[in-house]
C-alpha cells in the first residue's frame, strides 16, 4: 500500500505523508483530526478494522475511510460508518489508484470556502464548515455558526449559488441548509444538530428529499 501511494504521487513527497499502525490501539492512542484518508484493513490484531472504524467516527465525522479487506461480505458493514469505498485483496495498482483519484476528488468538493459577512461597518469571514444554517428575515442574512449568530446584508439566492458546491440545501423560502448538521428529518420539520427546527415547504419537499437521500448515498451521514 505505501508502495502504491508512492508511485501514486510519483515519489514526491511534499504531496503526501504516510504513517503506519500495526494495531487499532495504536491509531486511536495517537489519533488527531486532520488526516485526509485512512486505509483501514479490517483484520487486525486485537480490536478488529470495524470496531475501529466506530471509534473513530466518535473523533472524526467526516474523515475518508477506505477498508482494505478479503472479507468482501464485511464491506457492506462500512456504510454503518460512512466508508467511502473498499479496496479487495490481494489489492492490484490499477483498483488501487482508481479509488484513491475517487478519494481525492471527493475530498477536494468536501473542502469549505470563506463566506464574508458584511453589515454596515463591519465585515465577517467565517468558513462554510463552521455555518449550520442560513436565514432570511427582511433585509438581513442570519448566519446561524458553531460559534454564535451573524448578522449581515446579502441575497440568500446569491448565498446559494456560492454554497451549491459545498451542498447547502434550500428547505424553504427562508433557510439554507448545511446537511452535516442535519439531525434528523421528520416530516415538514428539520432538526438541526443544534436543537433548531426549521420548516420544508411543501414545494420544496420533495426536492430537498431527493438533494439529502443523494448526498447520503455518497458516503455521508446524519
Amino acid at each position: 500500500m505505501c508502495s502504491y501511494i508512492r508511485q501514486y504521487y510519483n515519489s514526491d513527497a511534499t504531496k503526501y505523508a504516510i504513517t503506519v499502525y500495526d494495531k487499532a490501539e495504536l491509531l486511536l492512542n495517537n489519533f488527531q483530526t486532520g488526516y485526509d484518508i485512512i486505509f483501514l484493513d479490517i483484520k487486525l490484531p486485537g480490536m478488529d478494522g470495524m470496531q475501529l472504524s466506530h471509534e473513530i467516527r466518535k473523533i472524526d465525522p467526516i474523515v475518508t475511510i477506505i477498508f482494505v479487506t478479503n472479507l468482501v461480505q464485511f464491506a457492506v458493514k462500512g456504510y454503518e460508518v460512512s466508508a467511502f469505498d473498499f479496496v479487495v485483496k490481494p489489492v492490484s495498482y490499477s483498483d488501487f489508484a482508481l479509488k484513491l483519484k475517487r478519494a481525492e476528488t471527493a475530498i477536494e468538493n468536501k473542502r469549505d470556502v470563506d463566506v464574508t459577512v458584511s453589515e454596515r461597518f463591519k465585515t465577517t469571514r467565517v468558513s462554510s464548515g463552521e455555518i449550520i444554517y442560513v436565514e432570511v428575515a427582511g433585509h438581513y442574512l442570519y448566519y446561524h455558526t458553531q460559534n454564535g449568530v451573524l448578522k449581515g446584508y446579502g441575497s440568500i439566492s446569491k448565498l446559494e449559488n456560492t454554497l451549491s458546491s459545498k451542498n447547502f440545501m434550500r428547505c424553504n423560502n427562508c433557510y439554507l441548509v448545511n446537511p452535516r448538521y442535519i439531525k434528523s428529518v421528520q416530516g415538514y420539520t428539520v432538526i438541526m444538530k443544534n436543537g433548531d427546527e426549521l420548516l420544508i415547504s411543501h414545494q420544496r419537499k420533495k426536492a430537498f428529499m431527493t438533494e439529502l437521500t443523494i448526498w447520503l448515498g455518497e458516503g455521508k451521514n446524519l
